[in-house]
């Protein structure tokens, strides 16, 4: 595999946490939920311009052939979790680690509304950012390519307003004052917007301000400086 790095935490744990990556990629999520926690963590940079994530060895760990992977590892044991999916891996982390509060109390409203904006950006926005940046594989003519990433654009822009509603009220954070790991992952797929020609998430009244809130973190800056993120931030 590619690149691999190791970081030293404040917070030790005898688990042992291997991240599989794609610099600037939806594994960027659990890789800021993990500095977040301060946990101790091997990262493995996965090197997307030879295909390394459709290669044999990968495939045998995520047979989806995409990132993030998450493999768990007690210290001294045998077993160990292999993990995919963006959504399934913030839940877990949380689940496993609650200490850190970084996922609402299970039975509260602010639970249930976490599962639902986490739903809304992994099933509502995540796919549409797929078609926006790869349309050769969903529009057989490239003339229709720029159309069809427009229109790609307003759809996702209207899922983003939706967040913009929400903290219209002047909360800090997408569930009030409390910093969620639902507020990395809309960072993330607010920052993929970057590169629109007309709807940018940035753009939005409360959406942009709370976007400068969320990069400013400890957190987002360690993931950035890490994995070498240019700008336009987001």
């Amino acid at each position: 595999m590619s690149s691999q790095q190791q970081h030293e935490p404040l917070n030790s744990t005898p688990t042992i946490i291997t991240l599989y990556a794609i610099r600037t990629a939806a594994s960027m999520i659990p890789h800021i939920l993990l500095c977040e926690m301060k946990l101790q963590y091997d990262i493995k940079f996965l090197n997307s311009s030879n295909n390394e994530h459709k290669s044999e060895e990968y495939l045998k760990i995520n047979p989806n052939g995409v990132v993030p992977t998450l493999i768990m590892k007690e210290e001294g044991g045998t077993d160990e979790l292999v993990l995919f999916e963006t959504s399934a891996i913030c839940l877990y982390l949380t689940d496993r680690f609650p200490q850190f509060k970084l996922a609402p109390p299970l039975n509260t409203k602010e639970r249930a509304l976490f599962y639902q904006y986490l739903a809304l950006l992994s099933t509502g926005i995540q796919p549409d950012m797929i078609l926006f940046y790869y349309p050769h594989r969903y529009v057989s003519s490239e003339d229709q390519y720029a159309t069809f990433k427009l229109e790609t654009e307003k759809r996702i822009y209207e899922k983003f307003k939706i967040f913009d509603r929400v903290l219209s009220d002047g909360r800090s954070y997408l569930l009030g004052d409390e910093f969620y790991c639902v507020d990395i992952y809309l960072f993330i797929l607010s920052r993929w917007s970057r590169n629109f020609e007309a709807y940018k998430a940035r753009d939005l009244p409360h959406l942009g301000p709370y976007l400068k809130r969320i990069f400013e973190r400890e957190s987002v800056q360690q993931v950035f400086k890490i994995e070498e993120i240019q700008e336009p931030y987001y």
